[in-house]
């Protein structure tokens, strides 16, 4: 909160025209900062501090305009009282109700919420309301990157409901399981002719990650990048390159898994050490091995049943899963394996596999709330900006 920044744009005059249309999509006029200072000065009648949305602060400007824009004009004109001295803003304080709809359409909701002893009479006609609403944002999502009604202030001014009424009709959503934290997420799952190809990268990066395995101990060691390719080349790796080994040794020690540096009178000469036991850094590898190969033939199983309703030669294909879905199909898979799987194990999993590119995860579902909070300097409701 003590760090303060200038932010400074280098721009050729005849640039404007062509690069800076959002200039004036964002601009702001006296009158509308005039118009958010006197929101503040209500929503601030009792106590210094508040929390808000900038939708939220908007409204109690009597602002009525296109969704969009708001929140950038609106953090635009309290940065401007800001810099006058009459508030000040700290951090932002979001609040993440769900992360994903465990229903798998908006009608089995319903029949959910229509049998659940948790909803009174009315709450049942909000929640299906609610529903619908999250469903269409979840399907507009995958069109244009639109998710600000999954936030429950824009829910609740969509809806003309009250804000407090849906954060308690979302959280009995959450009791009901309709709601959950399960993670949803979309990745793109790389396919070539009647092949895997996402499967092919994994279990390549896994065949390098083993060559590299018994190399690395408790003291420390000097490397040379290529000179680790050709070994490796040796070892029957068909697909290494310098590069693959960077990225594997740059995600180990993003993991702390080992500790390295490069020369400086080289970028392919390294210095490392393992930060734990070789037994350990072989244990993890096998069970996160298990895991990438089971994730990634799971997506691909998923995308063959989309590419029979789609078009069949498509490179890449988009298939919805969440983590929760991940664990307890590979929980069902447990007497194959021998290994069980957290839910730190399958996030842990899913970055790996997009660190190595062999699949490509897009975006979740959130319904969230993300409040400013903004404390207010100056007192006298008489001066105006």
């Amino acid at each position: 909160e003590n760090i303060t920044a200038d932010c400074y744009v280098l721009f050729n005059e005849e640039d404007l025209n062509k690069h800076f249309i959002l200039l004036n999509q964002t601009k702001i006029n006296l009158h509308e900062i005039k118009q958010i200072w006197n929101a503040i000065k209500v929503i601030t009648k009792f106590k210094s501090s508040v929390q808000k949305s900038a939708l939220e602060i908007a409204r109690a400007a009597g602002w009525d305009d296109n969704l969009k824009e708001i929140e950038t004009r609106v953090t635009t004109a309290i940065a401007a009282l800001e810099e006058a001295g009459y508030v000040k803003r700290k951090q932002n304080m979001p609040r993440v109700f769900a992360d994903s709809i465990l229903s798998k359409t908006a009608q089995e909701a319903i029949d959910k919420i229509m049998f659940s002893q948790k909803f009174s009479e009315e709450q049942k006609i909000t929640a299906t309301r609610i529903i619908k609403s999250l469903f269409s944002s979840k399907s507009r999502k995958h069109l244009q990157s639109d998710e600000a009604e999954a936030r429950v202030d824009y829910i609740a001014d969509n809806l003309g409901l009250n804000i407090q009424n849906v954060i308690s009709v979302v959280n009995l959503l959450r009791d009901e399981n309709i709601l959950s934290d399960s993670k949803d997420l979309t990745a793109f799952i790389k396919k070539g002719e009647n092949k895997n190809r996402s499967l092919a990268i994994t279990q390549s990066y896994g065949k390098i990650e083993n060559f590299l395995c018994p190399l690395f101990d408790e003291q420390e060691k000097s490397f040379h990048i290529k000179e680790l390719n050709e070994q490796a080349e040796e070892y029957g790796c068909k697909d290494v390159s310098p590069n693959k080994i960077k990225i594997i040794l740059n995600f180990w020690a993003i993991k702390n898994w080992i500790k390295r540096q490069n020369k400086d009178y080289s970028k392919n000469h390294i210095v490392a050490i393992s930060c734990q036991p070789q037994v350990e850094l072989k244990e993890r590898l096998e069970k996160r091995h298990i895991l990438a190969e089971f994730i990634v033939g799971y997506l691909y199983d998923k995308s063959n049943k989309i590419l029979e309703h789609d078009e069949p030669d498509k490179d890449e294909v988009l298939v919805e899963f969440s983590v929760l879905e991940l664990q307890i199909a590979f929980a069902k898979q447990v007497q194959l394996f021998e290994v069980k799987a957290s839910i730190e194990d399958i996030e842990d999993t899913l970055f790996y596999l997009s660190r190595i590119e062999a699949i490509k995860i897009e975006g979740g579902f959130l319904v969230v709330y993300n409040k400013l909070t903004i404390d207010r300097l100056e007192n006298n409701n008489r001066v105006q900006y």
